[in-house]
């Protein structure tokens, strides 16, 4: 299974237009999933804050012993 991400904006119509490199990667005799994501205002704050957990995550799993492979 592929999978294509894309930003877009639908029209007055509700019409959203697939780039021409997903387009042309279509064919009309494979069925097709589609997940529509609608933004709203907090997904900045929120991308953030889950930015900022992986990064603290990360780091308090780090140990002292860990730093030889920073020699290598």
């Amino acid at each position: 299974m592929k999978t294509y991400h894309f930003p877009a904006t639908p029209d007055k119509g509700g019409t959203i237009t697939l780039p021409d490199d997903v387009r042309e990667a279509l064919r009309p005799d494979v069925a097709v999933d589609i997940v529509v994501l609608v933004r709203d205002g907090d997904d900045e704050a929120e991308d953030e804050a889950w930015r900022r957990m992986s990064i603290q995550s990360f780091f308090d799993g780090y140990d002292e012993t860990d730093a030889i492979y920073d020699e290598m």
